[in-house]
């Protein structure tokens, strides 16, 4: 794999590490990228730190592969996201990997990082169950030390989900199934980090009674690991509103402008 920022630096490495995370949820081209070792060398206390024994062809292959890639990408103004696989009959495919945009901001004391591919996704699946409200998991990475969280993909709502045109309960069936994959997918990378819903029509993405009940009690359920609770709320006009650990913070407002561009 390589990650090559562009010369304006517009997407830094942070950017392409996530886009990246979301290809392994969404990309069936990276289908079992991730394979449990069946044993591990542990090298050092930190990110990436098992190692596996890979025979030398492979080393050697990928080393090559890697080098012309580093090469091509200094000489290149654009950012790159790639990973190479080798087939079992030894040739070697590129999986190039789509450089989405993201909306940032900060609610409270954290910065929220949003996929705008995921929040098409959202929106489009709420336009579809309408008049009904729906709603799903979010996926994504939280950095404690840095204190910021990545949404990066979502789950749909679950078949047993409960849907009305004023009220949403989110349902479980094979959603235990689904985070373990994710989880499998992307080397423990991605995982639950909240909630998302959507509002009837001309119902702005502000919480309701119920809703604040049920993120008072995300929230503290997700104290109790030291985690924030996130919650995001999908309305009219392409617009939602993200809350982390309280729905009296000023959330992270989205509204998809036109003049975002597809990268």
């Amino acid at each position: 794999m390589v990650l090559a920022e562009d010369s304006d630096r517009r997407y830094p490495l942070r950017r392409l590490d996530l886009a990246y995370l979301r290809a392994l949820v969404v990309d069936a081209r990276l289908g079992g990228h991730f394979i449990p070792l069946p044993s591990g060398v542990r090298s050092a206390h930190g990110c990436h730190d098992v190692s596996g024994r890979i025979p030398h062809e492979s080393v050697a292959v990928h080393g090559a592969t890697a080098a012309g890639a580093v090469r091509a990408a200094l000489d290149s103004p654009r950012s790159l996201v790639s990973v190479w696989r080798r087939l079992g009959d030894g040739s070697v495919a590129r999986v190039p990997i789509r450089i989405g945009d993201v909306s940032e901001g900060a609610v409270g004391d954290w910065t929220i990082i949003l996929s705008i591919d995921l929040f098409k996704e959202i929106h489009d699946q709420r336009a579809q169950r309408l008049p009904r409200e729906t709603g799903g998991v979010l996926l994504g990475t939280i950095d404690l030390v840095c204190r910021d969280i990545a949404v990066v993909a979502h789950v749909p709502s679950p078949p047993d989900s409960e849907e009305w045109p004023t009220a949403y309960i989110r349902g479980v069936e094979g959603l235990p199934e689904t985070l373990a994959w994710v989880g499998a997918a992307t080397g423990g990378q991605v995982s639950y980090v909240g909630e998302w819903h959507s509002h009837p029509p001309g119902v702005p993405p502000r919480p309701s009674a119920d809703d604040s009940s049920l993120f008072e009690w995300l929230a503290d359920h997700r104290a109790q690991d030291g985690l924030p609770a996130l919650m995001l709320i999908a309305a009219d006009g392409d617009h939602s509103a993200t809350y982390v650990a309280s729905t009296t913070e000023t959330p992270l407002d989205v509204v998809l402008a036109s003049d975002i561009p597809d990268s």
